[in-house]
This record gives structure tokens, sequence and C-alpha cells, in this order.
């Protein structure tokens, strides 16, 4: 998947790494926040974390200006601009935790398109796809292999 097809660089992003920011489970949030040139992280959603910044967090003064809130409310509040949501934790087993579907559902509905690294695949869910749909937006599950004919072999 050729994310830099999809989308123009930078843009802005919310990323959802609850309870995880500055942790070892949220190490693609952390690589979102501090070194992608695709995405320009605009908020971070983590509860645990809230009311601090994402320099703060995790000792970078480059992300001194991204605020970590506690809600995606806030997150979207903060961030009008963001046009992607960015799932930068994945859980144990890779499942969506249930306590997450309102916060991408917001997004969703606010107009993000949605980047997943989750084991369980968003675009292959008739309920996520038509919410998607709806509001016009994206998802992009990162795990979901290339096609055949993309594949190759060394």
């Amino acid at each position: 998947m050729d994310l830099r097809a999809a989308f123009d660089v930078p843009t802005p992003a919310i990323v959802l790494a609850e309870g995880a920011f500055g942790e070892p489970g949220g190490k693609t949030a952390h690589g979102v926040a501090l070194h992608s040139e695709l995405f320009d992280a605009a908020a971070v959603v983590d509860s645990t974390r809230a009311n601090t910044t994402a320099g703060d967090v995790l000792d970078a003064p480059t992300v001194a200006d991204v605020p970590v809130v506690a809600t995606m409310a806030e997150a979207l509040d903060r961030a009008p601009s963001a046009e992607v949501l960015i799932i930068g934790v994945a859980p144990a087993g890779g499942t969506l935790p249930a306590a997450w579907v309102a916060d991408i559902e917001a997004a969703v509905v606010a107009g993000c398109d949605v980047v997943s690294g989750l084991h369980v695949e968003l675009s292959e869910d008739p309920q996520w796809q038509v919410a998607a749909d709806e509001a016009g937006v994206e998802l992009y599950d990162i795990r979901q292999p290339p096609a055949a004919d993309k594949l190759r072999v060394a």
C-alpha cells in the first residue's frame, strides 16, 4: 500500500494512542509524531497523558506544540484541519478495543480518513465501510498484503 499516493505531504493527522503514548506499545504513534514526513501530527489522543504535549511525553522539543488530549472530541476541536486519523497503537491480539469505536466513528464523521495497523481490517467490515462511504472518507489497512501482481521476490 502506497500511502504517499493517497495523501499530500504533509497531511495533518490525529494520532490515537490511548494508554500507550510514551510507552513501548505506542511506537507507531511515536514514529508519526517524531519522524513522519507524510503526516503532520496535530494532536494525540491518550487520556492517560492528557494536558501535556508530545514534546513533554517523548522528551522531544521538535513536537512541543503537539497537544496530547483526553478525547477525540477535544482532538477534533484542537486540530480542525486534521484529514486523517492514525491508529498509533496495536493492542494485544491486534483487535479493535470497544472503547475506541466511538472515537474512530467521530473522526470518520468529521471527515478524517483512517490509517489502521490493527490486525482487524476495518475496510473489510461492512459497518465501517458504510460509515466511511457516507462520510466520503477512506479506510487504509496497512497490514493488508499487496495484490499478488504487486508482490516481488528477491
